[in-house]
């Protein structure tokens, strides 16, 4: 094998290639072998047949065809190794002329190569470098998250609110028919998800436990539920229960509970040093990031900048 001529134009490397007329010749020999031992012919054994006898029941044309395949399949691989070319699509464009005798064969093809890098200047640029500072209410809010993971609801005779838990019983009209889907008794409903539409929560909300109330909803078009939209909700709920969230207080015992620190101080100061840790890496990802725009902004693709490209 050998490359007559390697043009790149931008990231398209177009290739003449030639191989030896001997090639063509061997390869034309590996293909009557190889197929020989699987056609059957008349008279011969299978793996039997002579190789002219083979040639002119096969067709020479075809296996002329056949070698040509596997010449420039090897041809083509052996190319790309000598030239150190980094491919990234199957070779395209070929130009295979008729072979002529005792002539070595060439053909022509293009294939699509990674592009060039050109760094640009790179040398001097300045990025700001942001310093993220942690204060006291940082503190107390990564304590607040904590303490509201191990938060329980606790019954209250106080009025229901927003996110209170309710245990309650409700009977539901819809046009004046009785509507079993919303219907029940004894069943917890959660204040503020809007499980019956917003408008039932703002008239629940102040209802303590043991009281009742009779309200009406009107649904618009939009609703989700298909069955009340656009419709009248007749509604009569009873209040049995009355849950609220409770945190646990941030002290020796709760520390104890969800870290291996023993007093508040300690786990305060543990709070502390995470936050700064994280807020120094969020700074030091964040300056090589907008180092990195900035240098890709000058770097070119073969003659174009290619940073839009590598967003």
């Amino acid at each position: 094998m050998k490359v007559i001529k390697s043009h790149r134009i931008q990231n398209t490397v177009n290739l003449e290639i030639e191989e030896e007329h001997e090639r063509m010749l061997a390869e034309r020999d590996n293909v009557i072998t190889r197929l020989s031992k699987k056609v059957t012919i008349p008279g011969f054994r299978q793996g039997k047949v002579p190789k002219n006898i083979f040639e002119k029941y096969y067709g020479p044309d075809k296996v002329t065809q056949e070698a040509l395949t596997e010449v420039i399949n090897s041809s083509y691989s052996d190319a790309v190794k000598e030239l150190g070319l980094k491919v990234i699509d199957f070779p395209k464009d070929f130009d295979i002329p008729d072979m002529k005798e005792n002539q070595p064969f060439r053909f022509k093809c293009s294939v699509d190569v990674e592009p060039e890098i050109k760094l640009g200047k790179y040398k001097g640029i300045k990025v700001k470098k942001t310093e993220y500072k942690i204060e006291e209410k940082d503190v107390e809010n990564s304590i607040l998250q904590i303490r509201d993971s191990f938060a329980e609801y606790l019954p209250t005779n106080l009025s229901c609110e927003k996110e209170d838990i309710i245990r309650c019983s409700l009977k539901v009209k819809i046009e004046g028919q009785e509507y079993r889907h919303w219907t029940r008794n004894h069943f917890a409903l959660k204040i503020g998800i809007a499980s019956f539409g917003p408008d039932f929560d703002t008239h629940i909300i102040n209802l303590k436990a043991g009281e009742e109330k009779h309200f009406s909803v009107d649904y618009p078009d939009s609703f989700p539920n298909k069955d009340v939209a656009s419709k009248k909700g007749e509604f009569s709920i009873k209040i049995e229960e009355v849950r609220r969230k409770t945190l646990p207080e941030c002290d020796e015992a709760f520390v104890g509970r969800v870290s291996h620190f023993k007093t508040v101080q300690e786990f305060k100061e543990s709070i502390q040093k995470k936050l700064s840790q994280d807020a120094q890496k969020k700074s030091e990802e964040e300056l090589q990031n907008n180092l990195m725009e900035e240098i890709l902004k000058e770097i070119e693709c073969g003659s174009q900048k290619c940073f839009h490209e590598l967003q």
